[in-house]
């Protein structure tokens, strides 16, 4: 497990975010301008929303599966009804030197 003080030595170097949406899906893959995975934080705020019919359903559930030095992808479903209906998330991605 890595702590904090090896990411914070050096200042940050870039600092990327957005919004990412999943319409119908449980994983979500966002890309991103070139990191160092190593040397990256990932922030998930999840705010969600849940569709099929006319019901809405949150869940604030949304993890990291997988960083890459281009992209990431989230998982984060929305059950409702036996049926997953989709998530949305705003994100952060924090490069260190």
């Amino acid at each position: 497990m890595s702590n904090l003080t090896q990411f914070t030595t050096g200042g940050v170097k870039s600092i990327q975010y957005g919004v990412g949406v999943g319409g119908n899906s449980v994983s979500v893959i966002t890309t991103i301008s070139t990191i160092n995975p190593a040397k990256s934080v990932v922030i998930l705020s999840p705010g969600g929303y849940g569709f099929i019919t006319t019901s809405y359903q949150t869940t604030p559930t949304c993890y990291l599966v997988a960083l890459t030095s281009t992209s990431f992808t989230t998982f984060g479903p929305f059950y409702y009804n036996n049926g997953y209906a989709g998530i949305s998330f705003s994100w952060q991605v924090i490069e260190y030197y």
